[in-house]
């Protein structure tokens, strides 16, 4: 497989603005007149496929500073509001309408809020942290140390075998028809092509070579970096634990788009990266009728 176009959450255009974080004062000025994002989990305030950026200031709500655009200032509350609201959309479904600079703001405003909101206290003695950088790091004044976002690198790999049919599985916790490629965290003092080849593996008794690296994209549900790859399979029987992985099953183009047709399968939402990945080897965009929901 070639390498991947940007990928719908791996756009990013705003200017992050790393030093106006380090000047409190300077970002009460431009929070005044900044433009605000609101979270819920997993979605985004946003109407007809855009999102919505409110200039209301609530000084009782922390913020996160994104960053600036055309002399514009954003930022993203650190508080999750209502997520019944109907203007509320899920990024999963929003990301592939929205621009450039929304889905990046967006991708780190959920980002930022799933973390503050799960990170309040210090890992090291237990003592409430204060937020600091302008929402990029939590500051502990009872140890004097500084914590910052977690992020967990995730690889995800299209299995292909000599018969240029791709491996798919599918997790004990998902529907019966939704099915994705193998994925997995990277594990301490791992490589990624060990991860890939380790994941692989223990999902599926696959063994695997010629791995390469396709591309990557942020992924904050909550706090994932997916890294996408490709691999040649060297074995065909698949086993599967039954525990995590449910089914695991080979599938050429055509059995494929049979099984979507008909509903026994869906594939994964047009902003994964697992998305990308099946349709680099299907060599084709996928209809919106063979996605999951």
């Amino acid at each position: 497989m070639k390498p991947l176009a940007p990928l719908p959450l791996g756009r990013f255009q705003a200017n992050r603005n790393a030093a106006l974080r380090l000047n409190a004062t300077e970002l009460e000025i431009v929070r005044a007149s900044g433009k605000f994002l609101q979270c819920a989990p997993g979605s985004l305030h946003a109407v007809n496929d855009s999102l919505t950026f409110t200039s209301d200031v609530y000084p009782e709500i922390d913020v996160a500073y994104l960053g600036e655009s055309d002399g514009e200032h954003f930022f993203a509350y650190l508080e999750f509001f209502d997520p019944d609201s109907t203007q509320f959309q899920n990024i999963r479904s929003l990301a592939p309408m929205l621009s450039d600079l929304e889905v990046g703001l967006a991708a780190s405003a959920l980002a930022l809020v799933n973390w503050h909101t799960t990170h309040k206290h210090c890992p090291r003695c237990g003592a409430f942290t204060e937020i600091t950088q302008g929402g990029w790091s939590r500051w502990c004044e009872a140890d004097s140390t500084e914590h910052y976002p977690r992020t967990d690198p995730v690889i995800i790999v299209g299995v292909i075998d000599a018969d240029d049919r791709i491996l798919l599985a599918r997790q004990a916790v998902w529907k019966e028809t939704d099915y994705s490629i193998v994925a997995g965290f990277v594990e301490a003092g791992e490589t990624l092509e060990s991860a890939v080849a380790r994941e692989v593996k223990e999902e599926t008794s696959i063994e695997i070579q010629d791995i390469s690296y396709l591309g990557n994209q942020p992924w904050p549900f909550p706090a994932s970096l997916m890294l996408g790859f490709s691999a040649r399979a060297t074995s065909k029987d698949i086993v599967v634990d039954g525990t995590e992985i449910a089914e695991a099953h080979w599938f050429t183009k055509v059995e494929l788009a049979d099984a979507c047709e008909n509903g026994r399968v869906r594939i994964p939402a047009k902003s994964s990266i697992a998305r990308k990945i099946i349709e680099a080897w299907y060599e084709s965009e996928m209809p919106d009728s063979w996605t999951r929901t």
